[in-house]
């Protein structure tokens, strides 16, 4: 079954799905909105029979079991993985390849044996120049007869860091089906693809690996079938993403807070500043958390927009090697290692019913019977229930409407993203909640005809689908709470606790 979390890049000839990229999740991804990067279908394994060998240029070829693995010593590293092809659909001149957005990136605390440890025990030789892995995923390419299996090479040197890893957890969970169960290579600090998934071989060395992925895949080309040219990925480069707000997304007048993540691989994360009046002025954001090796770090930045009009806010990182990201990244046929500067576009408009409490209760008393959902009101049930989805360690899209469809509260996370249709970012919950009649909203609905969200209608009546439960005092619907984002049990679950607040505020029967 599809996660509905992620969002879909390609399902054939192989899954692939962007983490959503929010600012207000946790630093550590929830492995259910990891992303999922692949380039054949998952391997079916038997653990029965499955082994891990060290061969070729050792001492001593071994096979380590499943168990062998996890009784040896255990280490535990957080590391953000991030695909080589990350925005890649950024590029100004179209690039080759699936064209992913600002998700294939994600951050996890990996379990696992170091791999020095267990090499150590086959003896590398000295000769050695090169470790190969081999995982279990294979298929077939067009531009090679056969059944292909995936397989990448380190230097020894990296492979032998004490952080380079063996991994069989993710998370405190065991490594899941999509991400490599039973055993995965950790690369920190290089690009994704070296962290070998479903890994079953390894083979030392003493001569370049010439294999697709290392030699004609994976490479930088600054021109088409150019191999005579062509370079290897460098270790992850400095770059950061504006999470929040998203493109042509429609803000307030008034303090804005624009969110994201920056990274640097190897290095450290020193520096993130904001400009927003498209680069010529730059201001210093807050970084929020630590600095942890190999892993992003969120920031977040405080806008005062006083005016309103178009906008395009931009993000700029800086590591410890006073390396900056570029304005524009370095174009190439391959479309990787896109770590140009991020720009959103926004568009700022005079304050609204989504921050006007005036307006607001303009509105409801021009409706009559609508008196009882004030803005105040409304205030205390969205915290009610934003306290309920930082229990459950999630992020969800909240919205309270009163019985005319007037939006009188919104909470956005920028992160349902249901079957692929955005219906949830600032603007698009607007314009559903307070001027979309019933027919138009039915068309953000789930597989199998399952709708998240605030269904309304003209005649003051609000009906909830899915994720939603309507809002009743003595008989009369006076509203509705609208959740999306997790589980349809999840999202229940969280609406829930803001309609039993209501039934404590004003009573409902």
């Amino acid at each position: 079954m599809r996660d509905i979390h992620l969002v879909p890049v390609s399902y054939f000839p192989s899954e692939n799905l962007e983490f959503p990229m929010v600012a207000n999740l946790q630093t550590i991804t929830p492995n259910q909105l990891f992303y999922v990067r692949n380039h054949f279908e998952y391997p079916t394994i038997d653990m029965n029979t499955w082994y891990l060998s060290i061969e070729e240029l050792v001492d001593q070829p071994i096979k380590f079991t499943y168990a062998d693995l996890k009784n040896m010593h255990k280490v535990t590293l957080s590391a953000t993985l991030e695909c080589a092809g990350n925005k890649r659909s950024l590029f100004e001149r179209k690039a080759q390849g699936n064209q992913f957005k600002l998700g294939a990136i994600s951050n996890a605390i990996w379990g696992g044996v170091r791999l020095k440890d267990v090499l150590d025990q086959a003896g590398v030789s000295p000769s050695a120049t090169e470790i190969v892995f081999e995982g279990l995923d294979y298929g077939h390419r067009n531009d090679m007869d056969g059944q292909v299996f995936f397989k990448r090479s380190l230097p020894v040197a990296k492979a032998l860091h004490p952080d380079t890893l063996l991994a069989y957890e993710m998370n405190g969970e065991p490594l899941s089906d999509k991400h490599g169960f039973p055993i995965r290579l950790i690369v920190p600090g290089w690009y994704a693809v070296a962290s070998v998934k479903w890994l079953h071989r390894i083979r030392v060395v003493d001569q370049p690996f010439k294999g697709p992925f290392q030699s004609i895949d994976y490479v930088i080309l600054k021109k088409a079938n150019d191999y005579k040219h062509a370079q290897p990925l460098s270790p992850v480069l400095i770059n950061s993403t504006i999470a929040s707000p998203t493109e042509e997304e429609e803000l307030a007048v008034g303090t804005n807070v624009v969110q994201g993540y920056a990274w640097a691989g190897e290095h450290s994360v020193t520096k993130v500043e904001i400009s927003t009046d498209g680069g010529t002025l730059w201001t210093e954001a807050n970084i929020l958390d630590p600095d942890v090796p190999y892993s992003w770090r969120r920031w977040s930045f405080a806008w005062d927009a006083q005016k309103p009009g178009q906008y395009t806010i931009m993000s700029k990182a800086t590591n410890d090697h006073g390396e900056v990201q570029p304005l524009k990244a370095e174009w190439n046929v391959k479309g990787y290692q896109n770590n140009a500067i991020h720009a959103v576009n926004v568009h700022v408009t005079a304050p609204n019913l989504v921050n006007s409490s005036n307006n607001i209760l303009q509105e409801t008393k021009q409706q009559g019977v609508f008196e009882l959902l004030t803005l105040e009101i409304a205030k205390q049930l969205l915290e009610v229930a934003e306290q309920k989805a930082r229990q459950m360690g999630l992020a969800f899209d909240i919205a309270i409407v009163d019985a005319g469809a007037n939006l009188v509260a919104f909470h956005r996370m920028d992160y349902a993203r249901i079957a692929g249709i955005e219906i949830s970012k600032g603007k698009a919950w607007t314009s559903v909640a307070m001027q979309m009649p019933t027919a138009n909203l039915a068309q953000s609905a789930l597989p199998g005809g399952q709708h998240y969200g605030v269904n309304t209608t003209n005649q003051g009546r609000v009906t909830i689908l899915g994720g939603g439960i309507p809002l009743v005092h003595e008989g009369m619907t006076v509203g509705g709470i609208g959740v999306a984002g997790g589980t349809m049990e999840q999202d229940m679950e969280v609406a829930n606790a803001a309609v039993q607040a209501f039934a404590a505020v004003v009573g409902m029967k």
